[in-house]
């Protein structure tokens, strides 16, 4: 059989030529493949017997709120308005797929994987704990910042000022809310739900959908223009001033992380979908290696990350080592700027190095 640009249909089924193979295509792969040959987006789609009614008028009164600056006279309009406004009905009046994931009550009736995943990890493979969000797209970014925000992402001791300990959470928290809406906007929503896994030392958070065409991985670390998958779901949250337009979210994830002294977050297409991982510090056991320090100086890292300071009495019971050899370690660490010393050397103790 030749290579097909084009879906043939035999015997009421339906095969593409993928190299020296010919597949079928069928259920999601196939909707996928027809709508994009008929230059026709699957959040565009109208749903039949479904009407305004299905949809929750307090998450669109919450979007009249946030849109007020980017939606002129909203406060004013009715909600078929304002669905006409955002282009999530069609002349007839019939809701658009989008309208539903934006506003929807129930959207997972329609739409099975329009879900978040949330998981926290011991190791790489322990699950711990888990949450499943469910609801619109608005309600979703709540609920999953919420979650995180309490049970996910703890407070950590960053140093101490004036005698008064400095928290932080572990990972900023602007780069993780654009990353959760870099995951609703951008998720190809014929395939699985969202996932974000947490690690003792890093988040993932995957979307299925790999980069649609005419960008690249390293393209997305350096100004680059606004390609979306879902144009009315993207142009809604920008409505809402959840996202910008210009495409900076990535490059905004990257200036975060490095202002907040963390490494760039990772970027990759992944199971058939783009996949962040965000680092929660840069001291990790390879930094610290590559610095040539010994086995005793990176465990001395360790216990001021979990504990805010230590002070040679706690170097000297975990190292079993001479005051002088202490001090010689302590020095390197201090030359590295890796920490900082507070106080007399009687009484003396460390914390993690804070630029000023």
């Amino acid at each position: 059989m030749l290579p097909y640009d084009t879906a043939i249909s035999y015997n009421g089924k339906f095969y593409i030529r993928t190299g020296s193979t010919t597949q079928e295509l069928a259920d999601k792969e196939l909707h996928r493949f027809l709508l994009t040959k008929s230059k026709i987006s699957w959040e565009s789609v109208c749903e039949e017997n479904v009407t305004i009614d299905d949809l929750n008028i307090s998450t669109i009164e919450k979007f009249k709120k946030l849109a007020k600056k980017r939606v002129s006279n909203i406060e004013n309009d009715d909600n078929e308005t304002i669905l006409r406004k955002l282009n999530l009905v069609d002349n007839q009046g019939k809701l658009r797929r989008a309208a539903l994931l934006l506003f929807g009550k129930e959207p997972q009736r329609y739409f099975f994987s329009s879900y978040f995943k949330i998981g926290k990890f011991r190791g790489t493979t322990e699950l711990i704990t888990d949450d499943v969000i469910e609801g619109n797209l608005f309600e979703q970014f709540d609920k999953v910042l919420e979650v995180i925000r309490t049970k996910y992402i703890r407070l950590m001791v960053k140093g101490y000022k004036d005698w008064v300990r400095i928290e932080e959470f572990e990972y900023p928290e602007d780069v993780i809310r654009e990353a959760i809406v870099n995951a609703l906007v951008h998720k190809d929503y014929l395939g699985s739900h969202i996932q974000m896994k947490i690690f003792e030392d890093k988040i993932t958070l995957w979307n299925s959908g790999k980069l649609l065409s005419g960008i690249t991985l390293d393209e997305l670390k350096k100004p680059h223009g606004s390609v979306h998958r879902n144009e009315l779901i993207s142009n809604t949250f920008y409505k809402a001033e959840l996202i910008e337009a210009w495409g900076r979210g990535t490059t905004f994830m990257v200036d975060e992380c490095l202002k907040a002294e963390l490494p760039e977050p990772d970027y990759r297409e992944y199971f058939g979908g783009f996949e962040i991982t965000l680092h929660k510090d840069k001291l990790t056991e390879r930094y610290l290696k590559d610095l040539g320090l010994n086995e005793r100086q990176t465990k001395a890292i360790a216990h001021i990350k979990k504990n805010g300071r230590i002070t040679n009495n706690d170097y000297k019971e975990f190292a079993n080592i001479t005051e002088r050899t202490i001090l010689r370690d302590i020095n390197e660490l201090i030359e590295h700027k890796l920490i900082k010393k507070h106080g007399a050397t009687k009484g003396a103790y460390y914390t993690l190095y804070m630029s000023e």
